[in-house]
């Protein structure tokens, strides 16, 4: 066969059939992880216009509530240690004992452990949102 010869390619179910032009079966190649989609550039054409946008679709469903984590530190104290188990970095809230919000340094040593430091002691709440 000469580089002359038309080549087609068929595809039928689980295989790509190689005829060369006389309809003479030359190859069957079976798909594998190596042969994914056979193109022949000259079967290419320019990519026509782009369509219109179609209208947005509905809100999907709520996804389920993020965990909360809440530890109550009934004694004051300038550091609170938190070991939380959420798997996350999470949201940090801290709250007195009178419901106020309160602001502390906060780090996270890793993924489970959250540890906050005040200026001056504090008795309260940390609420822990993953």
């Amino acid at each position: 066969m000469t580089a002359a010869e038309v080549i087609t390619y068929t595809q039928t179910v689980g295989v790509v059939e190689v005829r060369d032009g006389d309809g003479a079966l030359v190859k069957v190649l079976e798909p594998t992880a190596d042969v994914v989609q056979v193109v022949s550039p000259d079967l290419i054409g320019p990519r026509g216009p782009e369509g219109p946008v179609g209208p947005e679709g509905p809100e999907g469903p709520q996804g389920p509530p993020a965990p909360i984590f809440e530890q109550v530190f009934s004694s004051a104290s300038s550091v609170w240690t938190i070991v939380h188990n959420l798997d996350a970095f999470p949201v940090v809230s801290l709250f007195d004992l009178y419901g106020f919000a309160i602001s502390g340094d906060v780090t996270m040593p890793d993924r489970n452990t959250v540890v906050v430091t005040f200026e001056v002691p504090f008795a309260g709440t940390a609420r822990l949102k993953a």
